[in-house]
């Protein structure tokens, strides 16, 4: 981030307490950042930092823009940046804690973030599964309705579709136990 200062005692970098001006690059800044009264940095101002830069491989964008610098600190003091819904829910929830204003309210430190993360990668295929067994069943219930067809063939497709979405949404639970969706999904199959 171009910026070193050290939370603990080491003569090699300022002092994180003696940080009471603006400083860092604004698109990526935290708001204890912006210096001022109180404004204290700590390891969970790193935790914000890595947030922002996982905002910017998620969305394709810096955290905080503006058409002038005092629209992007504007930006950094509210901290409340926008993640589209194409981000799954579990790693936009992973990045607004990052990115909370409040330092308590985030993560304690660095490698808590990177469990959490961890974490959301091991749920990913299972979140890809129950997606796809949702489309699935969104098939099966259109299925379900159409009329006219010849019935011992319609009766086979929604066979077909009913095995194809519980298949998906019981391999999805087997690789996340907690995975809601899959389990909200395989309730209204059945």
């Amino acid at each position: 981030w171009g910026l070193a200062v050290s939370v603990r005692d080491d003569a090699r970098f300022p002092s994180a307490r003696d940080a009471t001006e603006l400083a860092g690059t604004p698109c990526y800044m935290a708001p204890e950042m912006l210096g001022g009264q109180g404004a204290i940095l700590s390891e969970r101002t790193d935790v914000y930092l890595l947030g922002a830069i996982l905002h910017e491989i998620a969305t394709g964008r810096v955290p905080h823009e503006g058409d002038s610098l005092m629209q992007i600190l504007i930006s950094v003091a509210r901290s409340e940046p926008e993640i589209p819904d194409t981000v799954p829910e579990e790693l936009a929830r992973i990045i607004r804690r990052a990115m909370d204003q409040d330092p308590d309210a985030r993560f304690e430190n660095a490698e808590q973030l990177r469990l959490a993360i961890g974490g959301f990668l091991e749920h990913r295929g299972s979140i890809r599964l129950a997606d796809e067994a949702e489309e699935r069943l969104r098939s099966l219930l259109e299925a379900r309705t159409v009329e006219g067809a010849d019935e011992s063939e319609r009766r086979l497709t929604l066979y077909h579709l009913f095995g194809e979405c519980r298949f998906g949404f019981l391999e999805a639970l087997r690789m996340w136990r907690e995975n809601a969706a899959a389990r909200a999904g395989l309730s209204r199959a059945i």
